[in-house]
C-alpha cells in the first residue's frame, strides 16, 4: 500500500472521514500549467515546425516555452495538454495547422516528438469577420508511463514543449496563433495559449 503524505516527514493525507488516502492508477501528484499572451496578440504560424516561445515564433528553441518536473520517476505516469485558439485571415483558402509536443529528459538537450495531429482553420468570409472563422486547437498527450517516454531512474527531470506550422499554406495571410488582449467573447472563438504537464500514479 502507498500512503500519500503531505510532505516526507509529515502527516498522512486523509479522506473526510480521517481515512489515509491510498491513491490507485490516475490519482495526480504534481501538476504544472502556463497561460500566456504570444507575441504581440496575433502571430502567424510558420510553414515549417516551429517552437512556441513567448514572443512568438521568432528566435531560438532555447526561449521556447516549457514546462519542467525535477525528479521524474519511471513508473509513474504522465500527460500533457497544448491548446491556443487559431483564426484564417485568408478569404478563400482553408489552413492546414500541425500541433506538436516534445518531451526531454536529460535537461534540454535532446527532444523527442511525443504527439502531433492536425487541424483545418476554415477561409474567412472576408479580412473584416475573420475572428469569426477562429476555432480551438488542442493536441492531448493521454497518461503514459514515464519509463515510456524515456524516463530512467536517474533522469534529472521531464521538460515537455509545444510547436506547431501550417505546411500547406503557401504565403500572405494565413492561419495566426490568435491570442488577443481583451476579453473572450461570446460570439467569437478567442483565446490564449494553454500547456499542461501533470504526473500521476
Amino acid at each position: 500500500m502507498t500512503i500519500l503524505r503531505v510532505s516526507p516527514s509529515g502527516p498522512d493525507a486523509v479522506s473526510d472521514n480521517q481515512v489515509p488516502l491510498d491513491p490507485g492508477p490516475g490519482f495526480r501528484l504534481r501538476m504544472i500549467d502556463l497561460s500566456s499572451l504570444i507575441g504581440d496578440g496575433s502571430e502567424v504560424i510558420p510553414t515549417a515546425k516551429t517552437t512556441i516561445k513567448a514572443a512568438g515564433f521568432g528566435g531560438s528553441d532555447a526561449n521556447a516555452l516549457s514546462l519542467t518536473f525535477d525528479n521524474p520517476k519511471p513508473g509513474a505516469r504522465y500527460g500533457a495538454e497544448l491548446t491556443f485558439d487559431v483564426v484564417n485571415t485568408s478569404t478563400n483558402i482553408d489552413s492546414t495547422v500541425n500541433l506538436y509536443l516534445d518531451v526531454s529528459v536529460d535537461g534540454g538537450t535532446t527532444w523527442n516528438e511525443i504527439a502531433a495531429n492536425t487541424h483545418h482553420p476554415s477561409a474567412a468570409a472576408d479580412l473584416a469577420t475573420d475572428v469569426l472563422s477562429g476555432r480551438q486547437v488542442t493536441l492531448r498527450l493521454p497518461l503514459g508511463l514515464g519509463s515510456d517516454l524515456g524516463v530512467l531512474a536517474n533522469s534529472p527531470s521531464i521538460k515537455i514543449r509545444a510547436a506547431a506550422a501550417q505546411p500547406s499554406y503557401l504565403g500572405g495571410a494565413g492561419a495566426e496563433l490568435y491570442s488577443p488582449t481583451t476579453a473572450s467573447s461570446s460570439t467569437t472563438s478567442k483565446g490564449t495559449f494553454y500547456m499542461r504537464l501533470e504526473e500521476c500514479f
